[in-house]
């Protein structure tokens, strides 16, 4: 795969629209948007397949292969694609929306273009050595990269982003960068960190560290608890309606900021007794 590639170009064109359709903010462009990444997920997996030297079309010559063929091409010659289960879901999620007129919320569209950003940023890096942050410019707007991470060194910029679209979708993302924050001052790898931050009794350890007024004065765990109910709001949506926790919502995305950038700042020594005692 080449940056020169038409697949390649098509893909990340795909991917720059439907995020342009994200910024609308109208529930009416979602349905459009996961038909864009889904398709821009098909040309990069074909993509893919070309690249490797096989052919992306079927024995009669007339049709292109489907996704999950490409899968399997892939995989016979030990590319595995770590994305898989999510894109077989999008691309169920696409055929519902072809053929029984499915509408996708909101959450779920922030979804799936969050996976395959990750998705697009893996196989570039991993297989053919280029960075897609260094050429996304040139498929999205500013505030375009802010909703997919890039174009401002603010850790939080892409939460500020998605706040405009959806609150509960930017309280579910900024709690994940507080807990990959918290794995790794607690020297966590993907095989050892817990299913819950707070699972690890060093985490209220860390917290104790700091200073208590940004906790409003209460003790770690009562204060951690108040944002761990936002982030279950967040994740159980179905059962809550947004509106009547807009000003709960707001206050808690101040907190998860606030306390995020309250352990970033705890000198190392203190974090090292912390990891070395439990």
């Amino acid at each position: 795969m080449s940056e020169k590639s038409p697949l390649f170009i098509s893909s990340m064109e795909l991917l720059g629209h439907a995020v342009e359709l994200l910024e609308l903010d109208d529930e009416k462009k979602n349905k459009f948007i996961v038909l864009h990444i889904s398709n821009a997920v098909e040309l990069l997996l074909k993509d893919m397949v070309i690249d490797i030297g096989q052919s992306i079309y079927e024995s009669n010559n007339k049709n292109t292969i489907v996704v999950w063929k490409a899968f399997s091409i892939l995989e016979s010659h030990g590319i595995k694609i770590k994305h898989r289960p999510n894109i077989e879901m999008l691309i169920d999620d696409r055929n519902v929306i072809q053929h029984k007129f499915g509408y996708p919320s909101r959450e779920s569209v922030l979804y799936y273009i969050e996976f395959v950003i990750d998705l697009f940023r893996a196989c570039m890096h991993d297989h053919y050595s280029i960075e897609f942050d260094e050429i996304a410019e040139e498929y999205f707007s500013d505030n375009g990269m802010q909703l997919i991470g890039l174009g401002d060194e603010d850790v939080f910029s892409k939460v500020d982003a998605i706040a405009k679209y959806d609150m509960l979708s930017a309280i579910s993302t900024a709690y994940s960068l507080l807990e990959a924050k918290s794995h790794e001052l607690l020297g966590h790898d993907e095989l050892s960190r817990p299913v819950m931050i707070w699972h690890d009794k060093r985490f209220y350890s860390l917290l104790k560290l700091i200073d208590p007024s940004v906790m409003e004065n209460k003790r770690p765990r009562e204060f951690f608890d108040s944002i761990r109910q936002l982030r279950n709001i967040s994740v159980h949506r179905q059962h809550h309606n947004p509106e009547e926790h807009d000003q709960m919502l707001d206050a808690g995305l101040k907190k998860i900021k606030t306390l995020y950038n309250a352990i970033s700042d705890i000198p190392e020594e203190k974090i090292a007794k912390v990891v070395k005692n439990g």
